[in-house]
């Protein structure tokens, strides 16, 4: 009760090790619970953990935490080859493959 772990105290991306996206992400979270908690002057952030696991950002998180615990069992190095041939493939069918996009201007989520 009473505290929130935010960035990558609250975890990171255990695939690639990434962690400055979902560290900004958890700021997000973060800063809407806080806002609430002032709002309503109830400190137990009891609804943090569920605010995050409903954010869209922590739903690809989970689905990284799955393949890093599919990829941990599968020691195989064709596989793995296999599997970046893929997501090279993958990436073809995201805002990331568009050389104009730009993450800053996206979509806004409050």
């Amino acid at each position: 009760p009473r505290v929130i772990l935010v960035g990558d105290a609250a975890g990171a991306d255990v695939l690639m090790g990434e962690g400055i996206s979902f560290a900004l992400g958890y700021g997000r979270v973060a800063a809407g619970t806080l806002v609430d908690a002032f709002e309503r002057e109830q400190f137990t952030f009891n609804d943090y953990r569920g605010r995050l696991l409903n954010d869209s950002l922590f739903k690809h998180l989970d689905l990284r935490t799955r393949l890093a615990r599919l990829a941990y069992v599968i020691d195989s190095p064709a596989v793995f080859r296999l599997g970046w041939r893929v997501a090279r493939w993958v990436i073809h069918f995201t805002r990331w493959h568009d050389r104009e996009f730009a993450p800053a201007k996206a979509d806004r989520r409050g």
